[in-house]
């Protein structure tokens, strides 16, 4: 139970989607510290933009860029999960003892199993 996620859902509404597609300005501050690595512009924003700045802007701002970032973030998280130690168990059961002679004790007995990393 401790493991079990919990879900949220999270309705997408077209109204909420258009005004995030509607802020997409040139003069956004994520598209400056973008662009100003690859792009070398004296002032942000720039009164005129050239073809590098431009394609720049146009990465920055393209979808499939935000599913390749979404997809490295969920990458991520599967690194993590990949280097946690699993859990220790205990699990009962039954077994059974076929070199007890036939005329003694039952040959049924409980197993008591341990289960952890070393």
């Amino acid at each position: 139970m401790a493991a079990c996620v919990h879900y949220e859902a999270r309705p997408l509404t077209p109204s909420r989607t258009f005004d995030g597609l509607a802020a997409r300005t040139l003069s956004d501050p994520g598209l400056a510290q973008a662009v100003k690595p690859s792009v070398q512009l004296p002032v942000w924003p720039p009164a005129a933009w050239d073809l590098p700045a431009l394609t720049a802007a146009a990465f920055y701002f393209h979808p499939d860029l935000e599913v390749a970032r979404a997809s490295w973030a969920e990458a991520r998280t599967g690194l993590v999960a990949a280097g946690e130690r699993p859990n220790p168990a205990v699990s009962a059961g039954p077994g059974f003892n076929s070199s007890t002679p036939a005329h003694t004790v039952t040959p049924w007995i409980l197993n008591l199993d341990f289960d952890f990393t070393i």
